[in-house]
């Protein structure tokens, strides 16, 4: 099945928490009474908790896929 970027982006997001229980993405809203945790956007994240992401991702594609992502300092962009 083809996704899109935005798709990919939800889906590695979604196993992270998944598999790392991520509280930089989570976050805990109350609703009437009820608590509730809701995904925060990346685009939301402090610089530090982005990176906390970010090494979180290379590491359960190291475990899951047996990749190796470099850091974003590393790469040259390729839209």
């Amino acid at each position: 099945m083809a996704r899109n970027k935005e798709q990919t982006h939800q889906l590695i997001t979604d196993l992270i928490i998944q598999k790392y229980g991520d509280s930089v993405i989570l976050q805990e809203s109350v609703l009437e009474g009820e608590v509730f945790q809701e995904k925060r956007g990346t685009s939301d994240l402090s610089t530090s908790e982005f990176m906390e992401l970010v090494n979180e991702a290379q590491m359960f594609a190291s475990e899951v896929f047996n990749i190796a992502i470099p850091d974003p300092n590393q790469v040259e962009s390729i839209d």
